[in-house]
């Protein structure tokens, strides 16, 4: 008997040890998590008590250096734990994650930016006032999504309409494309929980920002790119639930064709992209239902009503729009009549050189990881092409279908590339890279379970951590534009805002503006709404004053009177950005010295100058050389057409 118990002692021995591990292990990681949510909070707390008092080149150098820190403490747990956690702690680790890049991304509103984004953002800011004044028709405007939604924010919480927009565009959109990206992975992959590992890293990257065509910042199509996340994971639902003959409603479907209106007032172009793969995965269905394939294609729900739907509902919004239809026009009138694509590069590549880089190393920042992740779809596309792709049929077919959906999407985008359009085809670009960042991601998935398999769990969890912790740096640095690829914050000051308001209140409506790269055409959309009529009626809506004849002939050039505009932001991005190239310090500071040139206007951030033709009358205007005492915040002294006015 003392015999036969000895083994089952012996049994008991070996087994209570692995129990003891297993709870350690679990406890182990709870700790770890709970040090990566506490630093992320503290992080964010660090960065938030540290206001932007003045403009910022650079978000990254600006913020505190303790908030990267704890950030950095956060993202490297949550990896830790994700890689080595299982179940609900890996999803917890997941969501850590996603948080921690949420974070990083919404890092203008957390560090009180007074407005996120100039240029096509300062527009979208005068388009929304137009909604909340009810000057504009939310029906005949071609993408109020945005617009609309950052209203109904503001009124809900209170909030102005420049802090809601930003909250609807950073956290709201941001937030979606982190979530569904990780959920579709998770959705595509053999194993769910590595999926959504891999989908919460990849969504970490923001790989269709690009910040050339694809932005942070109140843009519509960018946001409508990061919403079409939601809308693949919504197609894939559809996809795999229940059978139907593609017409019949269900609850599935309806949120599937609310997703399309969704994506479509958010902004068209990127709506008829999702539309084009609607297409394509009815077009493939089509086909194997005709030749009898024994394949998941042939099963699956029909997206017919759904393709019909989606692009009834893209014809009934847009066809009737001039903008769209003269876009539509000028780009195939391009395409006919030769590209600019290599001329612009040429141009760039110039600039680049005189501030001492190349249009290569830039590449490089911006699409390396990008690049990285295109080669992964790749394997994965081809491998469903050759039909060599394992796993459960519904998910190889969604993986088929995102392939073949793929391929009109880069014609158009080469397409935009060879044609005189602008930067546009990098918006395809923008989408394309949400279809290679769940397709690398599933890519990276099926690699690691691999690799476990081959070595071990812990070998595979080494390799994860070590690519993370090159790819992940490198995509977070161009998430917000800064120096680091030649580009401003997107900065907008109060004091900016505020001078450019008073200029407005307070001018001669017979003086022309001229400004620095151009007029003053964003602050005039931001400040009475964007119309045709103002920029119509503005003068010198978007006048720029030359480069050779900035700092040393103005008053010459011009025959008459003209208002120059000049920000902090003007001269910080000109001589420390670009070194000079266009705009020197010293040309700036003629400014002051120059006889015929007064300052008339002036706070920290802003300055407005009226420049007399060479030998006309000063006496309308006092001379504006006022002392720093007298520049004091939301102190300004105004000469305009003979007025002095204190404000």
């Amino acid at each position: 008997m003392s015999a036969e118990r000895a083994p089952m002692r012996a049994g008991t021995a070996q087994h209570e040890p692995s129990t003891d591990a297993t709870a350690a292990h679990t406890r182990g990681l709870r700790v770890l998590l709970t040090v990566g949510f506490l630093a992320l909070a503290a992080g964010v707390v660090v960065a938030r008590s540290s206001p932007a008092a003045a403009y910022e080149l650079s978000i990254y150098a600006q913020t505190p250096l303790g908030f990267w820190l704890l950030a950095g403490v956060a993202a490297a747990t949550a990896a830790v734990a994700a890689t080595a956690g299982r179940g609900f702690l890996r999803r917890l680790a997941a969501f850590l994650l996603g948080l921690t890049a949420l974070s990083v991304a919404s890092l203008p509103l957390i560090r009180g930016y007074y407005f996120y984004g100039g240029g096509d953002s300062l527009s979208h800011l005068g388009w929304a006032r137009m909604l909340a004044d009810g000057r504009l028709d939310p029906t005949t405007f071609l993408y109020p999504g945005v617009h609309s939604l950052s209203v109904f924010v503001a009124r809900l919480t209170g909030l102005s309409l420049r802090t809601s927009i930003t909250v609807v565009v950073l956290p709201v959109f941001t937030g979606l494309f982190l979530l569904f990206v990780a959920l579709l992975v998770r959705a595509l992959a053999d194993d769910p929980g590595r999926g959504v590992l891999f989908g919460a890293l990849s969504a970490a990257l923001f790989l269709p920002i690009n910040n050339i065509s694809v932005h942070t910042k109140v843009h519509p199509t960018s946001q409508a790119i990061l919403f079409s996340a939601v809308c693949f994971y919504v197609l894939f639902r559809y996809l795999t639930s229940d059978q139907s003959d593609g017409f019949s409603p269900t609850p599935v479907g309806a949120l599937l064709a609310l997703t399309t209106l969704g994506v479509l007032v958010v902004h068209p172009q990127q709506a008829l992209n999702f539309v084009v793969v609607l297409w394509v995965v009815a077009a493939v269905q089509f086909v194997g239902r005709r030749l009898g394939l024994d394949h998941a294609v042939a099963a699956q729900r029909r997206v017919y009503g759904q393709a019909l739907f989606g692009l009834a509902a893209f014809g009934f919004w847009v066809l009737n729009n001039e903008r769209v239809a003269g876009a539509l026009f000028g780009t195939l009138n391009s395409v006919v009549a030769g590209g600019e694509a290599a001329e612009t590069v040429t141009q760039r590549a110039g600039s680049l050189a005189v501030i001492g880089t190349s249009i290569e190393a830039l590449f490089l920042k911006l699409f390396a990881v990008s690049v990285v992740y295109c080669a992964l779809a790749a394997v994965l596309m081809l491998a469903a092409s050759t039909d060599r792709l394992d796993g459960a049929p519904s998910r190889t077919a969604m993986v088929g279908y995102l392939t073949a959906g793929f391929v009109p999407v880069l014609g158009v985008f080469l397409l935009t590339f060879f044609a005189s359009v602008g930067d546009m085809y990098f918006r395809y670009l923008g989408f394309i890279m949400v279809i290679a960042t769940a397709l690398g991601a599933v890519t990276l998935s099926k690699a690691a379970g691999r690799v476990r398999a081959r070595f071990s769990r812990r070998t595979a969890g080494a390799l994860v951590l070590a690519l993370f912790l090159v790819l992940v740096p490198l995509a977070a640095a161009t998430v917000h534009p800064s120096p680091y690829m030649y580009q401003g914050s997107g900065h907008v000051t109060e004091r900016t805002m505020d001078g450019y308001a008073t200029t407005f209140e307070l001018r001669d409506p017979e003086v022309e503006f001229a400004g620095v790269r151009g007029g003053p055409r964003r602050m005039v959309d931001a400040y009475y709404g964007t119309t045709t009529e103002t920029a119509q009626s503005f003068p010198g809506y978007e006048a720029s004053v030359p480069y050779a004849v900035f700092g040393h002939n103005v008053t010459e050039y011009y025959d008459g009177r003209r208002y120059m505009p000049v920000t902090a932001a003007d001269h910080v991005r000109e001589v420390r950005l670009y070194d000079g190239l266009r705009f020197s310090a010293a040309e700036f500071a003629s400014m002051e010295t120059t006889p015929g040139i007064h300052r008339v206007q002036s706070n920290p951030g802003y300055s407005l100058y009226l420049v007399a033709s060479d030998g006309g009358d000063t006496s309308r205007a006092s001379v504006g050389n006022e002392t720093a005492s007298a520049t004091i915040a939301r102190t300004e002294v105004i000469a305009v057409a003979g007025r002095g006015v204190q404000r």
